[in-house]
C-alpha cells in the first residue's frame, strides 16, 4: 500500500483478529479514494477471513460500524460514521446491519 490511507481495528475489540493499522503498506486490506468533481467514493476490500467467521452468502446479515477521519492537515479532521456503537463506548448493539445482495 501506499501509507496515505489506513485501516485501524483496536486491540481490545479485535475479536482474536489481527488489530492495529491493518490497510498502512498491506496487500491484505485495499483501499482506494475516487474523486471525480465534487464527489468522493471511498472503498475498501476486506477479505473474508477477516470477518470473523462470515461465510459469503446471499442474505446474510452482519453488524457493521465504519468510521472515517479525514486528517489532511487543513484544520481539524473531519469525520463520517456509518453505523453507531463505536464511540464514545463500544456498543455492538448500536451496529449498523449489513446485508450481502447481488
Amino acid at each position: 500500500g501506499s501509507g496515505r490511507h489506513t485501516l485501524y481495528r483496536p486491540p481490545g475489540r479485535s475479536g482474536g483478529l489481527a488489530s492495529g493499522q491493518l490497510a498502512k503498506d498491506s496487500s491484505v486490506y485495499e483501499v482506494a479514494i475516487l474523486r471525480a468533481g465534487d464527489t468522493t467514493t471511498y472503498e475498501l476490500r476486506i477479505p473474508w477471513a477477516e470477518t470473523g467467521g462470515l461465510t459469503p452468502a446471499l442474505g446474510v446479515k452482519a453488524g457493521l460500524s465504519l468510521q472515517l477521519f479525514d486528517a489532511d492537515g487543513a484544520g481539524a479532521p473531519a469525520v463520517m460514521t456509518w453505523g453507531g456503537g463505536l464511540r464514545p463506548a463500544w456498543s455492538p448493539a448500536g451496529f449498523g446491519v449489513l446485508t450481502l445482495t447481488e
